[in-house]
């Protein structure tokens, strides 16, 4: 079996149809793949819908459920229960475009990681989606993982289901999604990429992302400063556990900087926001003056003369950032 599509849902009813739709209408034969939907405690119509939906499919829909855990242990038992040779891990909100299945996995062939684009959309007034944005590679390249994370840098996709990960390549690495933390991808995804023998970027856009004001990355919860400082910390301790080469510390430091300031502008524009976390963080300057970016380097200094301050320290630089785009606008 070449891919198993994993699905973690919680109350998606509304959802989950049109993601399952999208990912049976494909151009491989119905045993090539799997779907995999993990209900993961939903107390709506999900487990109904996922269900009436494997009833009928020629390709292998396989549902089961466990206890509420989040996204994480959901996507953890989807990437236990997998069979398929690559493994796509796929929102229950999202969808797939039609017939590129194949081409991707020629792509992906014999590779540890596949990278694609993205389309985000946002629900329309009509009932239909509108085009938010997207996101494409410029090229194809093959490279090392440590290579791609030289590449993007602070830019690096962290969003899961913007790759294909081989499966044997997951279990070979140990590489979890972390379970409790919001932000999984923050953490999961720089690992796993730098520890990708190869990584294949492809120019395809295949993944279609909701954007909804009420998920979970775009809703104020002060669980998610924590959370992020929580990723910051494992970045960094994998950071110095791992035998990172002096060419590409520098990237991994400015993706973990960017985490870090994630955290930071949550506090600056949600006044309620607990900004104790943050002053709290050991080690920002260090990682910040590691950084490749220069902007993040400046603010490494800032924050070791202003240590007490790192929320001020960003606020300040967002500001004249903001500036000086407007004056070359």
């Amino acid at each position: 079996m070449r891919l198993s599509l994993v699905i973690p849902a919680y109350n998606a009813e509304a959802f989950l149809r049109r993601c399952l739709a999208s990912c049976l209408t494909r151009d491989l034969p119905a045993d090539a793949y799997e779907v995999i939907v993990v209900d993961d405690g939903s107390t709506d119509g999900t487990r109904a819908v996922a269900d009436s939906v494997a009833s009928s499919s020629p390709v292998s829909v396989r549902v089961v459920s466990r206890p509420n855990g989040g996204l994480s242990a959901a996507r953890n038992m989807g990437m236990d229960l997998a069979r398929g040779e690559y493994v796509w891990f796929v929102d229950a909100d999202d969808w797939v475009e039609e017939n590129g299945l194949q081409a991707l996995l020629g792509e992906a062939d014999g590779c540890d990681i596949l990278a694609f684009g993205a389309t985000d959309r946002l629900p329309a007034p009509d009932g239909g989606f509108l085009e938010a944005g997207v996101f494409r590679y410029p090229a194809s390249v093959l490279r090392s993982g440590p290579e791609h994370i030289a590449a993007m840098s602070e830019k690096l996709k962290m969003c899961a289901p913007f790759h294909f990960f081989r499966r044997a390549f997951l279990a070979e690495a140990g590489l979890r999604f972390p379970e409790g933390l919001l932000h999984e991808d923050a953490e999961f995804t720089p690992r796993a990429v730098y520890r990708a023998r190869t990584v294949r970027v492809s120019t395809a856009v295949p993944y279609d992302r909701l954007v909804r004001p009420g998920s979970i990355s775009r809703t104020p919860d002060p669980r998610r400063i924590t959370d992020l400082l929580a990723v910051v910390s494992r970045l960094r301790a994998f950071l110095e556990e791992e035998p990172v080469a002096d060419t590409f510390h520098a990237p991994f430091c400015s993706i973990i900087a960017n985490v870090a300031n994630q955290a930071m502008k949550l506090v600056r524009d949600f006044p309620d926001a607990d900004a104790s976390p943050v002053v709290a963080a050991d080690g920002l300057p260090a990682v910040f003056l590691g950084a490749a970016e220069r902007k993040y380097r400046l603010e490494g200094r800032l924050l070791k003369w202003f240590p007490h301050h790192p929320v001020a320290v960003y606020a300040a630089l967002a500001w004249i950032r903001d500036r000086l785009s407007g004056l070359k606008k």
